[in-house]
């Protein structure tokens, strides 16, 4: 009955198409008064003048009226809803984005400082022949901004280039068909690049224009050994730098040890060679849960000849891939001293041999294809549900009585299996009360009529895409397929945001360490340059070689100790907007600070040797002629 405008995407990138609620409530009315089943979300528009908190205020009277205030509305701005799993991520690369900048303008401020320095005495003639002050800081800005502004133009023609790559790898950003290089960014870009510009050449300019005329033309053949004051602001280049640099180190330290312990969590189950793909049966053509079922039992058996397939077997949801069914019970009716009316689990559906194909290890039976509807009902549940129903206590042969609270349809059932804990929907998640009903005895769910076929490959799963495709067809040739993918890469998609956090990060990092390591270099560089006399007068009277790099390393080791005891502060600081994105580790974890302070220090101290150990290599003889 009608097109969406171009580029709308609601409620996620993937929608293509939307049919009216009636159709699904009456293929099950029942979902219209079961008030248990939170599947659904709204969307509303506020009345001008309503707050949020109003809101949830109202949502909240609303829950009490209906008797559902066991579970809260949750009530939150649509925009929020949307991108708030990327704000934080986003938002830490922005401000390591902004760190590398000062780095960069550091760097250019230290060589500005240099440049200005060698221009003293053009500047001091130029104030001679009757140029202000003023006059000479907009000239010295002026060619800082120009600078600034070619490597702006250079970074968005990098950015245009580089924007396609960054999207194909980053995992699932809300809003996606919105970024591009628009005149939003471009103005963005102008600004910083101006802003930059002008900081960083700023305190150069001043430093250069605010000489003395006289002191400067008085010096014998222009040369100086430096000022006090030019030194002072070199060696503060020097501390920011290594400041920064160590700030964003170890906010990379921190995100790579999260991811390595990630990877390291035993997700309760074995992803690997472990193929699944999802089916949706069509409604109208298997309404009858019969007729599903017969499918899916038609489909394993053609799977299970295959010689390729160690097991097979299917769930209605399956972790990773964020599907979740919720069965909400009254735990009173199995602990009497029981004090809460209401808990809930989640509740999955499974066939024959779906734990052997996962690799989830089971205490006591598994289901078997005798667990008809006419059968014995039989449940099995995680460690996480038996203990807190049964603490200390073995729960095989106990009763669970599968119904929700206040009473309406259901039956008790016998628990003849266990199985530990296993994270669900990330690895990093809490795992949940779990309960599994054999796939002949589960009632029906509402929705689509859609089972994961779980296959337990010999060699590589994705070689038996093929074999997947083909027993469909064989068992249904109108029937297609839905998610094909192996659970490895259902894996690797579960940790892919922080995967691309964490390498972002890293190459800022390195990138920052690389600039201090340049600027670092630079600024001894030339202040040695500036002292070669008085080295050479150092050598001449007696100096070895090694005392004048001894003493040049020794002046540089208190830069770089303030420099990360600056950054140890900041970083301690910087990283609590981290916290959301780690795992196992602290914000404050000492071996990351240490282990950078130690990788950044060294870096730092062989930026500092390098012209330390050439500074000594001169002739005392030249560098006594040296101007």
């Amino acid at each position: 009955v009608g097109v969406m405008p171009r580029g709308f995407a609601f409620p996620n990138e993937d929608t293509q198409l939307w049919v009216p609620l009636g159709e699904a409530l009456r293929s099950h009315p029942q979902v219209e008064f079961n008030r248990q089943l939170y599947a659904f979300e709204s969307v509303a528009r506020l009345t001008a003048g309503v707050t949020l908190a109003q809101a949830r205020a109202d949502a909240g009277v609303v829950a009490q009226r209906i008797g559902a205030a066991e579970r809260a509305f949750l009530v939150d701005p649509l925009k929020v809803e949307g991108v708030e799993n990327v704000r934080s991520a986003l938002l830490v690369l922005f401000g390591a984005v902004g760190l590398v900048l000062l780095i960069a303008c550091a760097n250019a401020a230290g060589l500005y400082v240099a440049r200005a320095t060698e221009r003293r005495k053009e500047i001091a003639v130029r104030r001679a022949l009757g140029a202000d002050r003023a006059r000479l800081v907009r000239q010295l800005l002026t060619e800082s901004v120009v600078v600034a502004l070619i490597a702006g133009a250079a970074g968005v023609l990098l950015a245009r280039w580089g924007l396609a790559a960054m999207l194909a790898v980053w995992p699932r950003v809300p809003r996606v068909n919105e970024i591009g290089i628009d005149p939003w960014v471009l103005g963005f870009a102008l600004v910083v690049s101006l802003v930059t510009g002008l900081a960083f050449g700023l305190l150069p300019a001043l430093r250069a224009a605010g000489a003395g005329v006289e002191e400067v033309l008085r010096e014998e053949g222009g040369a100086t050994t430096g000022s006090r004051r030019r030194h002072r602001t070199q060696n503060g280049l020097v501390v920011a730098e290594i400041a920064l640099a160590l700030v964003l180190l170890v906010g990379s330290g921190l995100l790579i040890t999260t991811f390595v312990r990630l990877t390291s969590v035993d997700p309760g189950y074995d992803t690997h060679d472990v193929l699944a793909a999802r089916i949706r049966l069509t409604p109208s053509r298997y309404a009858d849960p019969t007729v599903q079922n017969q499918f899916f039992q038609n489909l394993t058996d053609v799977l299970a000849r295959n010689p390729g397939v160690a097991d097979v077997s299917v769930s209605r949801t399956l972790p990773l891939t964020g599907g979740v069914d919720i069965l909400a019970f009254d735990p009173r009716r199995i602990r009497p001293d029981a004090t809460e009316e209401y808990l809930a689990a989640r509740l999955s559906v499974v066939g024959p041999g779906y734990f052997a194909a996962m690799g989830i290890p089971l205490r006591g039976r598994d289901f078997t294809p005798q667990d008809r509807a006419d059968a014995p009902r039989v449940v099995i549940m995680n460690r996480r549900l038996s203990d807190e129903l049964w603490p200390g206590q073995d729960p095989v042969g106990k009763v669970f009585p599968v119904r929700r609270p206040g009473g309406g349809d259901g039956y008790d059932a016998t628990v003849i299996g266990t199985i530990g804990d296993i994270r669900y929907e990330s690895l990093d998640a809490t795992p949940m009360r779990e309960l599994y009903l054999p796939q002949l005895q589960a009632p029906r769910l509402p929705g689509v009529p859609e089972m994961w076929v779980v296959l337990k490959a010999n060699h590589s799963p994705l070689a038996l895409v093929g074999a997947v495709r083909d027993a469909v067809r064989q068992v249904d040739p109108q029937q297609p397929i839905g998610d094909l993918m192996s659970l490895d890469q259902a894996l690797s998609r579960s940790t892919a945001a922080r995967r691309l956090s964490m390498t972002l990060l890293t190459l800022f990092a390195a990138l920052a360490v690389l600039l201090a390591l340049i600027g670092i270099y630079g600024i001894t560089a030339y202040t040695v340059t500036q002292r070669t006399r008085e080295l050479g007068l150092r050598m001449a009277i007696g100096a070895r070689p090694a005392e004048v790099v001894g003493m040049l390393l020794r002046e540089n080791l208190l830069l770089v100790i303030g420099g990360l005891v600056l950054g140890m502060a900041g970083a301690a600081l910087a990283t609590r907007a981290l916290r959301t994105m780690l795992f196992g580790v602290s914000t404050l974890d000492a071996v990351t600070f240490v282990g950078a302070a130690f990788v950044l220090g060294g870096v730092a101290m062989l930026a500092t040797y390098v012209p330390a150990r050439r500074a000594a290599r001169i002739d005392p003889m030249v560098a006594l002629r040296y101007e």
